[in-house]
């Protein structure tokens, strides 16, 4: 995943930003409040990152229901690759 910084790369690899149930998504993020650790190879763990963790959770699962009720065929194939996750 990757993960800007008010605009700046800070990692290509932040596993930290989505739930652990998410593990077969992929994003790319740029926040403003998300704080780097001294290194900026990281961030920290605080109530900022759990809370985008969780609205990106949210956005996911929205996603999910939106397939379900608009394109039954997608959410099908979704499942069909994701199903052990979901």
């Amino acid at each position: 995943h990757r993960v800007h910084v008010k605009g700046m790369l800070l990692s290509e690899q932040a596993e930290e930003i989505l739930p652990e149930w998410a593990f077969f998504v992929r994003c790319v993020v740029d926040a403003e409040s998300l704080r780097p650790t001294a290194s900026r190879e990281s961030l920290y763990e605080d109530d900022t990152l759990a809370a985008v963790r969780d609205a990106l959770a949210e956005r996911l699962r929205a996603w999910i229901a939106r397939a379900a009720a608009s394109d039954p065929d997608l959410l099908a194939r979704f499942l069909h690759a994701h199903h052990l996750a979901v």
